[in-house]
């Protein structure tokens, strides 16, 4: 099963945010006073201090604990030994739990491939198959009470882990109130999508939340959850390429310069934003400002689609600007220079969206620009999207190229017309194609 699953993120990992490997760096390790702190995340029995927070490993069940002892400890004075193997199981896992950061434990083959908490996992299998052998245990000794066992254990663990389960907020208690703007501010994206989603179809254009220090989770998948809006970020290391080459670098860029200037309309947005944002097909761009009150913009433009006559090599362009090529040179950190690169390109475009046009379009692979000698324009007739496919009717005043708001996959496969072509990859790692003057439909249907 693990090879089944591990093999095809392995061999298909360059075209994916894992061909630079992933780090679990900076995730927090559990601690011993979480597992056995009652606790829901939003109320403690024990409050913890606020550095000592964190949602990577939550309360186990002294319920659980204490039945499973039971079952250890109800052999007239000697160990059961039919409940041993899982306590010791259940001892092992949260030895790697616990004790994550200690030398042994990172000794240990392989053991990094997991974060700490993620070793929960094991300790809670273990000790829920101790739990089964107490009540069994019980079972056996109160032979006369043998019917009420399993009910008053059951009856028992649900008083106690019942108000604790899906209580997570994933948000630090200082942030409590940011999980509310799903419940406030989200009504009319719903609504927006509501006529998409009786058709069975995703919206034609994305919702682009510039979230900051929320937590990814939140503002990624909760956000298209709730709102049924799709979004161009995702929270998994095995994201398409494009999320961590353009996306995530634009949306750092974003979530600082809307909370550093607070723009009430889109004429008050940074050009290379607008830009960037109509590169990603984003109609409605959401930010979470200081009060928790969520902050909604519907912008002018969307589209899935922008065309150039030329398209060039990136580091063509970038000859041009050495002071670029200098930072990623200099000390500068590795996500200012991806910002900053990011952001040139987006400028080297030159988009124009009343034509959903480009000057250029940068292309991955290519020794020399390619320039068709024409300024074509595009008409988008239809734009239908559903979980698995994308259709587009659109027409081209003149011969050029046509980059897509979606990212390049190697095994996409890609029909013009009804013919399979292979696309260009661009910079950026987003979908291009060579199209004639006229109509055309474009087919986009991914596989595995």
């Amino acid at each position: 099963m693990g090879a089944a699953l591990l093999l095809p993120m392995w061999v298909d990992r360059t075209a994916t945010g894992l061909v630079a490997s992933f780090t679990l760096e900076g995730v927090p390790d559990p601690a011993w006073w979480s597992l056995v702190n009652w606790s829901n995340f939003r109320f403690f029995l024990f409050p913890p201090a606020p550095e000592d927070y964190n949602w990577y490993g939550g309360y186990l069940g002294l319920s659980l604990v204490a039945l499973a002892l039971a079952g250890l400890l109800t052999g007239g004075g000697r160990l059961r030994t039919d409940t041993l193997p899982a306590c010791v199981c259940l001892v092992a896992g949260l030895i790697l739990a616990l004790a994550y950061s200690t030398p042994f434990v990172q000794s240990l083959p392989g053991i990094f491939l997991l974060a700490g908490g993620r070793y929960l996992l094991f300790a809670t299998l273990f000790l829920a198959i101790a739990t089964g052998h107490g009540v069994h245990a019980l079972q056996v000794t109160q032979r006369s009470r043998t019917r009420r066992v399993a009910p008053l254990a059951l009856g028992l663990m649900a008083i106690d882990l019942g108000p604790t389960t899906f209580q997570q907020p994933y948000a630090r208690p200082s942030d409590w109130g940011a999980d509310s703007f799903l419940r406030r501010g989200l009504d009319d994206l719903r609504d927006a999508a509501a006529a998409f989603v009786t058709r069975g179809e995703v919206p034609d254009h994305r919702t682009f939340f510039a979230h900051g220090e929320t937590n990814r989770y939140l503002a990624a998948c909760m956000l298209y959850g709730q709102a049924r809006m799709p979004v161009p970020d995702g929270p998994h290391p095995g994201e398409l390429a494009a999320v961590f080459s353009f996306v995530r670098p634009f949306e750092r860029y974003v979530s600082w310069w809307v909370q550093q200037n607070l723009p009430e309309d889109d004429d008050e947005l940074d050009r290379n934003i607008l830009d960037g944002l109509r590169l990603l097909n984003v109609r409605y761009l959401l930010w979470l400002p200081e009060g928790l009150r969520l902050a909604t913009m519907e912008l002018p433009h969307p589209t899935p689609v922008l065309v150039a006559g030329l398209i060039e090599p990136f580091g063509h362009f970038l000859a041009g600007k050495p002071e670029i090529e200098q930072l990623a040179q200099s000390q500068a950190s590795e996500r200012v220079t991806r910002i900053v690169r990011v952001l040139a390109l987006v400028r080297g475009m030159g988009v124009d969206p009343a034509l959903a046009a480009c000057r250029a379009i940068f292309v991955r692979g290519l020794t020399e620009p390619r320039d068709l000698g024409t300024t074509p324009h595009v008409e988008v007739l239809r734009h239908t999207v559903t979980e698995s496919r994308v259709e587009l009717d659109i027409v081209l005043s003149e011969p050029g190229f046509a980059r897509l708001a979606y990212g390049y996959w190697p095994h996409t496969e890609v029909f013009v017309d009804g013919v399979a072509v292979d696309p260009l990859e661009t910079e950026g790692r987003f979908t291009a194609l060579q199209l004639d003057a006229g109509p055309h439909m474009v087919v986009l249907q991914p596989r595995l």
